[in-house]
C-alpha cells in the first residue's frame, strides 16, 4: 500500500484530482496555492504544495515559492484528519493545525476546497481497489 504523504501517495492524488472533471470546472476562477507542512512523521517532515488556478488543480512535494495559506500539523494531527477521527476545522479551532497567510482566501475557495476532498478519497479508494486485485490475483494463482 502506498505510504500516506510518500510521492507516490502525493502522485495518486495529483492524478485522481486531474480526472475530477467537476473540480477542473471549478478552479476556472480559482487562485489559491495552499502549503502542507507536516511534521514529526515517520520519514521525518513532509511539505506539499496545491496548486488551484485556472490551469487546474495539481499537487507537488515540496515548498510552494509564494503559497497563500500554510497549514503546519504534527503527523498525528495529519493521519486523524485523513482517517475522519478530526475534521481540519476542529484541529484549526484546537490549535493542532496552524494556518498563516492569507486564511480569508479559503472561505472564497470553499467549493474548490470541499471538491479536492472528493480527489483525495478517490485516490485512497483507487488504491484499495488496487490493492484488493492484486491481493486477489495473488489467491488465484
Amino acid at each position: 500500500m502506498t505510504e500516506y504523504l510518500s510521492a507516490d501517495w502525493i502522485a495518486r492524488v495529483d492524478a485522481a484530482m486531474k480526472s475530477d472533471q467537476e473540480l477542473m470546472q471549478l478552479c476556472q476562477h480559482a487562485n489559491l496555492t495552499l502549503q502542507q507542512e507536516v511534521h514529526g512523521g515517520p520519514y521525518g517532515d513532509v511539505i506539499f504544495h496545491l496548486t488551484l488556478s485556472s490551469s487546474g488543480a495539481s499537487i507537488q512535494s515540496g515548498p510552494a515559492a509564494r503559497p497563500d495559506v500554510v497549514l503546519r500539523q504534527t503527523h498525528a494531527t495529519a493521519v486523524s484528519v485523513r482517517s475522519g477521527e478530526m475534521n481540519a476545522l476542529d484541529g484549526v479551532q484546537t490549535g493542532a493545525i496552524v494556518l498563516s497567510g492569507e486564511v480569508a482566501s479559503l472561505a472564497a475557495h470553499r467549493q474548490v476546497l470541499a471538491q479536492l476532498e472528493a480527489a483525495f478519497t478517490t485516490a485512497d479508494i483507487n488504491e484499495s481497489t488496487t490493492e484488493l486485485s492484486r491481493d486477489r490475483d495473488e489467491t488465484l494463482k
